[in-house]
């Protein structure tokens, strides 16, 4: 889970600062090139750009916990791990807080404020990551320590 809330992270970061560049580059395209052909492929990609990797975004997250709550499944553990597995839902949680709040600064800032607007599901998820993470953690506990051991 923790690697889940890194990626999650810099995916974010990453797409939200890949649009402001496709943007600069889309408008130096449209203002200085004379193929039309060219600046008509750039448009289009830069037209495509928000949608595409904000169902992307979202397709990643919730396909790593789907594959992270089937591979539970298949894992045997013992119950006296429910402890460790609730201290480590805390810090999970604490980390998931400063994460989305870097990232809500980030998204306000003057330089990415516009860019992180664009998008629907990246904000929304990043807003809301705590409570995400809660909910797949509880999940993925239910599915690791409710499993029968002779059936």
């Amino acid at each position: 889970m923790f690697w889940l809330l890194v990626v999650t992270f810099a995916f974010a970061i990453i797409v939200v600062v890949g649009w402001m560049v496709m943007g600069n580059v889309n408008a130096e395209f449209q203002s200085e090139l004379n193929n039309a052909q060219a600046k008509t492929m750039m448009q289009d990609s830069s037209d495509r750009y928000v949608d595409l990797f904000d169902g992307i975004f979202l397709f990643v997250f919730f396909g790593t916990f789907l594959a992270t709550l089937i591979g539970s499944l298949f894992l045997d553990t013992h119950p006296a791990f429910f402890i460790v597995s609730l201290l480590l839902l805390v810090i999970l949680c604490v980390v998931a807080a400063v994460l989305a709040n870097a990232y809500a600064e980030l998204a306000v800032s003057d330089g990415l404020g516009t860019e992180a607007s664009d998008f629907t599901f990246i904000p929304f998820i990043m807003e809301h990551l705590v409570h995400i993470i809660i909910f797949m953690v509880c999940s993925i506990s239910i599915a690791l320590y409710s499993k029968s051991r002779y059936g």
